[in-house]
């Protein structure tokens, strides 16, 4: 993969892109006709316990999924608590993991049509890692780096967890 990157549309245009090295963010200037580079090397934060995912889906995931997210969203002490923010849009999702750190997270579930995930590996799971690991994060599929998959289909369908290395580590881990 060459080049990954992403338009988001609100108060500001941004552009995002990756070219293979750095994350760079740029910001549309219409005094100036053209995007401005305005953050030259963006890095994910490493402490954040903020998680994008779709908590209307929980009793479709495996148990141990459930189990992670009711112990970070029913805990009692503030430290250890998580944070849910769901926009159901990737790429808003994936910008504020960007911007302020936590994970995206889009787990297979039971459901026909969701057991090998939701997301579209070649042109939604893969611009997005390249962006989160040029941005030092990591995204995985089942474990296994999304940059690293080899396609199987035009529309494949994956599990995604992208994000701060720390946080998808700790993911990861409460996995079976």
């Amino acid at each position: 993969q060459l080049v990954a990157g992403y338009v988001l549309y609100g108060p500001s245009t941004m552009l995002v892109m990756s070219t293979g090295r750095h994350t760079r963010g740029y910001t549309l200037d219409l005094t100036h006709g053209g995007y401005l580079l305005t953050t030259p090397t963006m890095s994910i934060p490493t402490h954040s316990n903020e998680f994008a995912i779709n908590m209307a889906n929980y009793q479709f995931w495996a148990p141990d999924i459930q189990a992670y997210f009711k112990d970070k969203f029913l805990v009692q002490t503030e430290e250890a608590a998580g944070t849910m923010r769901w926009n159901a849009a990737m790429v808003g999702d994936v910008h504020r993991v960007l911007t302020r750190g936590g994970v995206f997270y889009y787990p297979q579930d039971v459901r026909p049509g969701h057991e090998n995930g939701k997301i579209r590996l070649l042109y939604e799971a893969n611009p997005m890692a390249m962006l989160v690991e040029n941005a030092n994060g990591r995204a995985v599929v089942n474990q296994e780096s999304v940059l690293d998959l080899t396609p199987s289909e035009l529309h494949q369908r994956v599990p995604i967890l992208l994000g701060s290395t720390e946080l998808v580590t700790e993911v990861c881990a409460a996995q079976l």
